[in-house]
């Protein structure tokens, strides 16, 4: 998201926050994020452009939120405004605007990834499956409030149209495609998913997992989850030479944690490649729409030139082979 004036940061935390306060900022992707403490206790303030997001999604993911809270997922917690508003609107001189909510601060650490290890594996699992059992009790307060489909988020049909465009890439991906789009939606292998819970969206904190930022919540295939936390698990792991082991440990104890909270009939994970390649095309996407042609570094030429390399061939994290996932 463009950087915003600090005029407007200070006029949007105002509705939450005390006058003067100082506002920190947080690496974010989409949106603009940032801290800020009052009687000593931290929050998360997200501004969104009024033309990313709706008031009403907004809404769904704090209902969300709040009813995953009250089912005993140990969540970071939406805070009213001074108005007793969950959502503000600020207007700025573009005529655009914002929409602007707050957060409680999830209390403890992000995991360090040199220090990843089984019983991390395991919560991180049965955390996920905790998520998609609320959900399947779910129903929006509002109908309004209800969340996008996966194959109706912008961001997928952005790549769509990045596909039409490449041919080499079309066809490349056609298989994988076809075989997730005709795949069953089953009761209870299908609801809302948090749909990036990876390491740096959940905190640790004395032993527990605490997790937040649903802001990409969608209706979607629940193993879509878990091939994003094995995504970014293999992407972040520093502990481990050989990926493909790495990945095999992490999935055997993931999963096991998930079968705690959630049932894994038979077949659930055999589209977990699918979904990661997936995965991989959206984030090469994302970083297509984000880094301007014109102004592109050598990191970030490369980095496109990795993404797509990988997407041609159909490999990830240099060529591991996921089909163990099957015969979990």
């Amino acid at each position: 998201m463009p950087q915003i004036d600090d005029k407007w940061v200070r006029e949007a935390g105002s509705r939450f926050a005390e006058a003067h306060t100082l506002f920190t900022p947080l690496e974010s992707f989409e949106s603009s994020v940032y801290a800020w403490a009052r009687n000593g206790r931290r929050y998360v303030l997200k501004i969104v452009s009024r033309q990313v997001k709706t008031e009403a999604e907004l809404l769904g993911e704090i209902d969300f939120v709040h009813f995953a809270a009250a089912h005993g997922v140990p969540v970071a917690r939406a805070v009213a405004s001074h108005h007793g508003c969950y959502v503000e609107s600020v207007d700025d001189p573009s005529g655009a605007g914002y929409w602007v909510y707050a957060f409680e601060w999830a209390e403890g650490e992000m995991s360090n990834p040199q220090a990843w290890g089984p019983e991390l594996f395991e919560q991180w699992g049965r955390l996920t499956g905790k998520l998609h059992r609320i959900a399947s009790q779910y129903e929006p307060s509002k109908p309004q409030w209800k969340r996008h489909r996966w194959d109706e988020e912008e961001l997928f049909r952005t790549a769509l149209s990045v596909l039409a465009e490449e041919p080499k890439l079309s066809e490349a991906l056609s298989g994988c495609l076809q075989r997730l789009k005709q795949l069953p939606e089953q009761p209870h292998q299908f609801g809302l998913i948090h749909n990036d819970l990876h390491f740096r969206n959940f905190h640790v904190h004395n032993g527990r997992l605490i997790v937040f930022d649903f802001a990409g919540m969608l209706y979607h295939h629940f193993v879509n989850d878990i091939a994003v936390a094995l995504y970014y698990a293999v992407s972040g792991d520093r502990s481990s030479k050989d990926k493909a082991s790495f990945a095999q440990l992490f999935m055997h104890h993931f999963m096991e944690g998930y079968a705690v909270s959630q049932p894994t009939p038979k077949g659930m994970l055999h589209p977990v490649p699918d979904w990661m390649l997936l995965r991989h095309l959206l984030l090469y996407t994302a970083y297509l729409r984000s880094w301007e042609a014109a102004d592109r570094t050598t990191m970030q030429r490369w980095t496109l030139n990795r993404y797509r390399t990988d997407l041609l061939e159909g490999k990830l994290f240099g060529g591991i082979d996921f089909s163990f996932v099957s015969f979990l």
